[in-house]
């Protein structure tokens, strides 16, 4: 392993599903709470091996709390090679994780004061499920889960932040969150932090060299100059 994962979503050669709509929600399966994977195996499974391949995405799912929304979600996910899928803006309630009827495993920390805005998940496939050391949902717009892998740990860290009409101080609580969560990440671990970061980074990456990719699109903004800095 050169330090590097592959980390990405391929379409596989098959016909396009259904456009998943923006305001459909829903699916079966009952939360529970906790942090740590009860799953109890005969022999280790790793989420990533010698010759194998991680594929791991994030997608703004706009809502998933209408009915419905969730079943045609995992149906258009079918279409795609996967094994981890981070979710923003998921405005369920509460924390915890659950296992849908198709065996798929969710983890999601969303809002518990009754509103359904924000809110974050993760949907894992049965041999990503099994081969989830713990999770941890941190505030409702964090999510972190620990994997093991043939080469060590693997954490990965679904965020959406506010918007750019969001206050100051919420943006400031978010950042405070996020640096509190990646700071309890061991430095052995194989990191992956992903999600929507309402965020405009731009274009100029010689002037953010090291920390931004050459193919930025635009001009940032204040936040994402907030992004940038952090």
């Amino acid at each position: 392993i050169n330090n590097s994962i592959a980390c990405r979503i391929r379409r596989r050669p098959v016909e396009q599903g259904p456009r998943f709509p923006s305001r459909n929600r829903g699916g079966s399966g009952k939360w529970t709470t906790g942090t740590k994977n009860a799953t109890k195996n005969a022999t280790q499974t790793y989420i990533l091996d010698r010759g194998e391949n991680i594929f791991i995405g994030t997608w703004n799912v706009r809502t998933l709390n209408q009915t419905g929304a969730l079943k045609l979600l995992l149906h258009q996910l079918n279409s795609y090679t996967w094994d981890v899928v981070g979710l923003s803006e998921t405005h369920w309630n509460g924390k915890g994780e659950m296992t849908t009827s198709d065996g798929y495993h969710i983890l999601q920390s969303s809002r518990e004061d009754g509103e359904h805005r924000d809110g974050v998940a993760m949907i894992l496939t049965k041999h990503a499920s099994r081969a989830l050391i713990l999770f941890e949902p941190v505030p409702h717009r964090l999510l972190k889960a620990k994997f093991r892998t043939r080469f060590g740990a693997l954490t990965v860290i679904q965020a959406y932040a506010p918007t750019s009409a969001a206050l100051d101080a919420e943006i400031d609580a978010f950042y405070y969150s996020l640096e509190e969560a990646l700071s309890t990440v061991s430095r052995q671990d194989i990191l992956i932090l992903m999600g929507d970061m309402n965020a405009k980074v731009g274009s100029d990456w010689e002037s953010w060299s090291g920390c931004l990719g050459k193919f930025g699109f635009g001009k940032e903004n204040e936040r994402g100059e907030r992004l940038l800095d952090f």
